[in-house]
């Protein structure tokens, strides 16, 4: 329902790409119910639209799903045509495995038909095409495994490198912690000592003016009794006969 739904506003839109992929979902719902005639004119579309867009791989596989609905309605005079197209298309574009399947259609179509030596041929072609790709696939996996010893190699010495660098950053800033600590450690006792220097200078510079004031206290009295007895003299001296 909703496929039906979306290829109704695809083709509304005259939106290809969305045509396209649409119909080639609902023709695979339609031939896994056995319903290959509805399948059928879903890939026609299909193959309509990408002959139009000049998409070569896809009606290569427009070619491919329509001879499989063929040859399932057994109508192999129809499917033959397509799948050799579709061999054709598949040497055109060099893909292995678009070869491989064309071969495996044209295997099983000639096979059905009876003729043996162009069944033999296509099933040769296919056994090739897939040992080709099995092939690819080892060499691709040994390339993979090349890659991931090579990965893991660089990685391993990027984390020795990486503890390296942090080892000695943390050297380095334990180094100017101590530096730190250090400076910090001499600046408080000097500031200590300077304070106390200067405490003693204050209490020394106190203790001098009281000692100052407790002078000037005694000249003072000194000077009072000096002019007490003076003055005392001076009385006598005045009241006693010369």
């Amino acid at each position: 329902d909703y496929y039906l739904r979306s290829a109704e506003i695809a083709e509304k839109i005259k939106y290809k790409g969305g045509i396209t992929t649409v119909n080639a979902n609902l023709g695979a719902l339609y031939e896994k119910d056995r319903d290959f005639k509805s399948a059928l004119k879903c890939y026609d579309k299909c193959l309509k639209i990408d002959e139009e867009m000049g998409d070569k791989y896809g009606i290569n596989v427009d070619l491919k799903r329509m001879c499989s609905a063929y040859f399932f309605l057994k109508e192999y005079n129809k499917a033959l045509p397509l799948a050799l197209e579709a061999m054709k298309l598949s040497e055109e574009l060099g893909y292995p495995d678009a070869v491989k399947t064309a071969a495996n259609f044209l295997y099983r179509i000639y096979k059905a038909t009876g003729d043996g030596k162009n069944a033999y041929e296509n099933y040769a072609l296919f056994v090739k095409m897939k040992d080709s790709l099995n092939n690819q696939e080892i060499q691709k996996a040994s390339v993979k495994s090349q890659f991931k010893i090579e990965y893991d190699r660089k990685a391993q010495q990027a984390r020795y490198d990486q503890e390296k660098k942090d080892i000695k950053t943390a050297e380095e800033k334990q180094k100017q912690v101590i530096i730190r600590n250090s400076f910090i450690g001499g600046f408080a006792l000097v500031l200590i000592l300077a304070i106390v220097i200067l405490r003693g200078f204050i209490q020394n510079k106190k203790k001098n003016k009281v000692i100052e004031m407790q002078k000037l206290l005694v000249e003072e009295k000194q000077k009072e009794i000096l002019d007490s007895i003076y003055y005392a003299r001076r009385i006598q001296t005045a009241l006693m006969p010369s």
